[in-house]
């Protein structure tokens, strides 16, 4: 997080290749510059949310989504 996110409390965890916000139109290059780096093939960006969500169920954490049904917020 030194390398790539922004200090204090309201930066962002991961900026552009100029330090800017990650946008659509250059997430792509970013992203597929960081898994030739890390020499990994076939790994979809959304497969890291899938994972998140796994990891958190396994140590008992609840999306808001879930928990939001569980409470009667959504019909």
């Amino acid at each position: 997080m030194r390398i790539f996110g922004e200090d204090g409390r309201t930066g962002l965890l991961f900026v552009g290749p100029k330090g800017g916000r990650l946008r659509r139109n250059n997430f792509h290059d970013t992203w597929r510059a960081a898994l030739k780096g890390a020499g990994v093939k076939g790994v979809h960006f959304h497969d890291l949310r899938r994972t998140g969500n796994s990891l958190a169920g396994d140590r008992g954490l609840r999306r808001p989504a879930d928990q939001e049904v569980e409470e009667g917020e959504v019909p």
